[in-house]
């Protein structure tokens, strides 16, 4: 199976190696520049920028890409027009963005709570005073006093940048991990949705998830050995731009923005691969997408008729019951 998604991916990749690099690296190096450009807060990066610029930019990217398997013309117009389709209501859950976005912050927070003890404990014998750090820290907080909070990050400086260092980097680098992950594996439904633009979209997502559930196991399992490069070079790229990011006096989200943007621009090394692979692999397991509409309306007109005769045995039950009822008004 892997041999055949991996021989098939590599011959579509190597059919237009130059269109499909300079098509999806541009658009990261796009992203990477906004990151930049624009200023947002994290909630601002997370509910604005992430859904409104970066997912619609990559969707219009990976639709133009598969057109070149298609052997569809690729121009400036025809991506800006799949960026607006994303918007659309045919295309919008193709990412299942609120479930990932969920997800993944709910990774975050578990990665954070458990590396607050773990820096405690690192932080703990790195300085002999972090104790009175941490308490310090820990009483600012709890006042909830922006003053208090000053006067203990210009009193123990190492100290606590160590310790929200050591807690905001591993879980910030577990939501970026667990994000790209959901995305990307997500949008095979893309590939689904094109290829069933009539459907329904609820009725399409339900055909989409049930053939899912009939090779989950496979799916996921060539998911990962085809693409595992991508989250290699994406932690690579964040703990580099990390790094980069200690030599200039910002704080903590153009920290975390230089090294989310430097992750995005080693993983878009790989980034035209992963297309292709992700191609490949829907192309491979096709038949079984194929055959899902006629399996869910099967299931469908089973339950239906199963329902009938339930409600016709109901029926049959009653009807019993009734006339048994008039025999005995009658003999009496």
């Amino acid at each position: 199976m892997l041999k055949t998604i991996l021989k098939d991916s590599s011959n579509n990749f190597k059919q237009h190696i130059l269109p499909s690099v300079l098509l999806t690296f541009l658009p990261i190096l796009i992203i990477f520049g906004l990151s930049f450009i624009i200023k947002f807060s994290l909630v601002g990066y997370l509910l604005i920028i992430l859904p409104f610029i970066i997912l619609p930019i990559l969707y219009a990217t990976q639709v133009s890409h598969y057109g070149f398997r298609q052997d569809v013309n690729v121009s400036f117009k025809s991506f800006m027009r799949y960026y607006g389709l994303y918007f659309s209501n045919k295309y919008r859950g193709s990412y299942r963005f609120i479930y990932s976005l969920v997800i993944s912050l709910v990774g975050a927070a578990f990665a954070a709570f458990l590396m607050s003890y773990v820096a405690q404990g690192i932080c703990g014998r790195m300085f002999p005073n972090f104790s009175e750090a941490y308490k310090t820290l820990y009483d600012a907080i709890s006042h909830g006093s922006n003053i208090e909070l000053e006067n203990a990050f210009l009193a123990y400086p190492a100290e606590i940048n160590a310790y929200i260092d050591l807690i905001i980097i591993p879980s910030a680098t577990v939501f970026a991990l667990v994000m790209v992950l959901l995305v990307s594996y997500n949008s095979l439904y893309l590939y689904f949705r094109i290829k069933n633009p009539k459907l329904n979209p609820q009725y399409a997502r339900s055909i989409f998830r049930f053939a899912k559930s009939q090779i989950r196991g496979k799916l996921i399992g060539s998911y990962w050995a085809l693409n595992f490069p991508l989250f290699i070079l994406l932690l690579a790229g964040i703990i580099t731009g990390y790094f980069v990011s200690l030599n200039f006096n910002i704080n903590y989200v153009d920290r975390g923005v230089i090294a989310f943007a430097s992750g995005l621009l080693f993983s878009g090394l790989y980034y035209p691969m992963v297309l292709s692979n992700l191609e490949s692999t829907f192309a491979y397991f096709q038949n079984t997408f194929n055959e899902a509409p006629k399996s869910v309306a099967d299931k469908m007109l089973k339950n239906l008729q199963d329902r009938m005769n339930e409600m016709q045995k109901y029926r049959d039950q009653l009807n019993s019951k009734l006339k048994d009822e008039d025999n005995q008004g009658d003999d009496s």
